[in-house]
């Protein structure tokens, strides 16, 4: 039988292979819409439509790493994490809305930069989120090697997932 560990650990991995796909075509399919959502969704006299166009496709990326952020802070709590989560979440949300005023002010009040920003904060947030993660599994595996000893999911994890991809969805 697996260790609990790597049980863990393989959980983490079927599903952050799942959720990258995802996140990959959320990212692609807004890309590839992105003239189309500006032309005939969003009105705007001001914003000629290029712009339009590539906020949307921003937009699209920013949603899409934030969506993968929720696994990773789902599996922090998953091992006991709680509060660093949520110290990890509170500068992120505080770098998002404050740091980028900053930037606007000091830079250039500019919506290309804010979107940006918001891109590399929400990319920052998941790469810090995962490593400290995988960290926290390394650290209850005591020296074992990890490995991946499952290729399906129970479906009692295939349930929470459901549960967490609409509440990330709604939240995003």
């Amino acid at each position: 039988k697996p260790s609990p560990i790597n049980q863990k650990y393989s959980v983490l991995k079927i599903i952050e292979k799942n959720y990258i796909l995802v996140c990959i075509i959320i990212s692609l399919s807004v890309l590839f819409c992105s003239d189309f959502i500006a032309t005939y969704w969003l009105k705007s006299d001001g914003i000629n439509i290029i712009y339009l166009s590539l906020y949307v496709k921003l937009i699209g990326i920013g949603i899409s790493l934030q969506l993968l952020s929720s696994l990773y802070f789902g599996g922090l709590f998953g091992v006991n994490k709680q509060f660093e989560a949520n110290t990890i979440q509170f500068l992120w949300s505080l770098s998002k809305s404050a740091l980028v005023v900053l930037l606007l002010i000091f830079v250039k009040p500019s919506l290309t930069l804010f979107l940006f920003w918001q891109i590399f904060c929400n990319l920052v947030y998941v790469l810090v989120l995962r490593s400290y993660l995988i960290k926290s599994i390394m650290f209850e595996a005591k020296g074992q090697i990890l490995s991946v000893v499952m290729n399906n999911l129970p479906k009692d994890v295939i349930q929470y997932i459901g549960g967490m991809t609409i509440i990330a969805v709604i939240a995003s």
